[in-house]
């Protein structure tokens, strides 16, 4: 084949490698046992031309390499996913449709993914009918950013039809608005458990069909998106009344469908009141969700024992008497809701006051999120901060990020932390209007020694070298907190003074007690891709903490700070006394029997031992060791 564009394939176990590929095409070795253990594979067609096996780059130049790959695709008795991206016309008028004449061979697939493929003459489809009808382990398909055509929605829905094994299916992205994609087919896959057909225009006719699936009593459906779905009032009826006789759904995503006005929405919300409902998720953010509505959500909530997540964006401060009456909802001993997102809200003072009256007295809800919520006062700030001190609260994780807030907006918060013990995460990250200062006051939070935070997100903030002191110091003592986000290592005005603190804390060098007493705790500093621009020092601290039990941490660190390099004191050990000494010694042969020693360790461990002694008899003293000169009379 001339010109084909690369494709990546991958392995789960990335270890496991293919000895038998070598640059240039497939060793004409090749075994199939040698591929026994291939769980994954993904073609990623891209522009590179080649196509890597694990950690090998190899180039495919010709259909038998094609043929042979798609006979390792059909023998496989472990492949569980096959994924394709890129798939082109100009690739499938080649030969690389030898790969999709073999898969139907295949009896051990359990996913096929399709990432911004071209599907338009759904030749594919017509390639896997006997693939989909013969494999009973089959239960997942993918089809994500795909354009499809009206020949490749044709044949999609004729392969669905031929079997009914389906546990998954997505249909995200697709172009399918020209041609009113009909989900009749899915109707025979009663085992259907997740279903997502996020941006795809849904007519009157697909959401009969959905409806049909709903009301099946063997439907095992439990996942259900139509986010950005175009559906409008009729359409929403026609789903709710699906909904009402449903038991098996527990997460509902209807975000961004602004056509649904006050009629279809309450029809949705009407079915929280039916007995058959387990509804646990609900998302309706990116809605109008007017006045009246919301009062019918409120009052089938107090009806509802099984919704435990609710999210929306259709609070307003010009919506008050729905959003009042949702906020008193959750003060009702009926509210079952454990995580509440509020997300891009405009509230007023009025309706933050009412919401954190609710919440002070609400018992189940573990998570709050306001980002992006606006037009809180700090009145509003100074309500929603009682929250935390209210004995009957049971909040966990808190998020507050782009709220606009500034020093006076998080004083409460932070004067309502210091004693709280119950929030484990707590964001803050974009509140520009908090400066220095205000997060140099923050810090107190953290020598809070009843705290239970455990993650703190304070990123694209004003950071600098004072506030980063004061927030690093306040971790000297405090043995909770795993996880401080603080930007992008590069946002914030932040240099090696900064860094030395938390260098210090986190490894103090001055002493081997101060080293063991250092903070074990902690094990990152910032977003995951930025890890490499923190300083060496402290990158090694944060893995020994991530890593090991603060016990071997503290372990590792005191072997790196004083037992390593040139010289070597044990000075610091005979100081403790005679009493110690085996515990010392084992300590330091406990390191070699777990993370394996070199020959001058083994030199250095020698030449501890033999001088041990010497420096506990009358007149003895300590001396400081080489590890030059120990390998020298090792080798002697």
């Amino acid at each position: 084949m001339k010109g084909i564009d690369g494709c990546s394939i991958q392995e789960e176990d990335a270890h496991k490698e293919c000895n038998n590929m070598q640059h240039g095409g497939y060793d004409d070795s090749y075994s199939k046992h040698e591929w026994d253990d291939l769980v994954k594979l993904k073609f990623g067609f891209g522009g590179d031309s080649t196509v890597s096996v694990v950690s090998e780059s190899v180039d495919i130049s010709s259909g038998e390499k094609w043929e042979k790959c798609g006979k390792v695709i059909g023998g496989s008795k472990r492949l569980k996913e096959l994924q394709f991206s890129g798939i082109s016309d100009e690739v499938m008028s080649g030969d690389f449709q030898d790969v999709f004449i073999e898969v139907p061979s295949n009896r051990s697939i359990c996913t096929l993914d399709f990432e911004r493929c071209n599907l338009v003459n759904g030749e594919i489809f017509g390639m896997l009918r006997p693939f989909f009808k013969n494999n009973y382990n089959f239960e997942s398909l993918k089809l994500n950013r795909c354009d499809l055509g009206h020949n490749g929605h044709r044949f999609l829905m004729i392969a669905l039809s031929e079997f009914a094994s389906l546990r998954e299916f997505e249909l995200s992205r697709c172009g399918t608005d020209h041609y009113g994609f009909c989900f009749q087919p899915l109707t025979n896959h009663s085992g259907l458990v997740k279903l997502s057909l996020r941006e795809n225009r849904i007519d009157k006719n697909g959401c009969d069909a959905l409806a049909t699936l709903l009301q099946d009593p063997e439907s095992e459906l439990a996942e259900l998106s139509l986010i950005d779905s175009e559906l409008d009032d009729e359409k929403a009826v026609i789903l709710a009344s699906g909904l009402t006789k449903n038991s098996s759904l527990k997460k509902l995503a209807l975000n961004k469908n602004p056509f649904i006005s006050e009629i279809g929405w309450k029809a949705i919300f009407a079915t929280l009141e039916s007995s058959a409902c387990v509804l646990e998720n609900l998302f309706i953010q990116d809605n109008w969700v007017n006045d009246t509505a919301q009062r019918s959500l409120a009052a089938s909530l107090v009806k509802n024992s099984s919704l435990k997540v609710l999210q929306s964006n259709c609070f307003y401060g010009n919506i008050i008497t729905g959003s009042r009456e949702i906020f008193e909802f959750l003060r009702s001993h009926t509210c079952e809701l454990e995580e509440l997102y509020l997300l891009d809200s405009g509230f007023n003072e009025y309706l933050a006051i009412c919401l954190a009256k609710s919440l002070a007295d609400n018992r189940s809800l573990k998570c709050l999120d306001l980002s992006g919520t606006y037009g809180i006062t700090k009145a509003g700030w100074r309500a929603l901060s009682s929250v935390l001190l209210s004995p009957h609260s049971e909040l966990e994780i808190l998020c507050l990020s782009s709220c606009g807030m500034d020093n006076e907006a998080v004083a409460p918060i932070q004067n309502a932390l210091v004693k709280n013990c119950r929030l484990r995460e707590l964001s803050l990250q974009n509140n520009s209007g908090i400066t220095p200062k205000g997060w140099e006051a923050f810090s107190t939070v953290l020598r809070n020694p009843n705290s239970a935070l455990e993650k703190l997100d304070i990123r694209n903030n004003s950071i600098n070298n004072y506030a980063m002191i004061s927030l690093a110091n306040s971790l000297t003592e405090n043995d909770k907190l795993r996880v401080l986000l603080m930007g992008t290592c590069g946002d914030f005005s932040v240099n090696a003074i900064g860094w030395a603190t938390f260098s210090r804390v986190l490894c103090d060098l001055s002493s081997v007690s101060a080293t063991y007493s250092s903070n074990h705790i902690l094990e990152q500093l910032c977003a995951d891709r930025f890890s490499v621009m923190l300083p060496e020092d402290i990158s090694f601290a944060l893995s020994a903490n991530r890593e090991c039990s603060k016990h071997q941490s503290a372990r590792q660190k005191i072997i790196k700070a004083h037992f390593s390099g040139t010289d070597v004191n044990i000075l610091p050990f005979v100081e403790m006394g005679l009493k110690v000494m085996p515990f010392v010694l084992s300590w330091m042969a406990n390191d070699c029997a777990i993370d394996g020693i070199n020959s001058d360790e083994l030199a250095l461990l020698f030449q501890f031992v033999q001088s041990v002694v010497p420096c506990f008899l009358p007149g003895g003293q300590a001396k400081t060791f080489s590890r030059s000169k120990a390998k020298r009379r090792r080798c002697k």
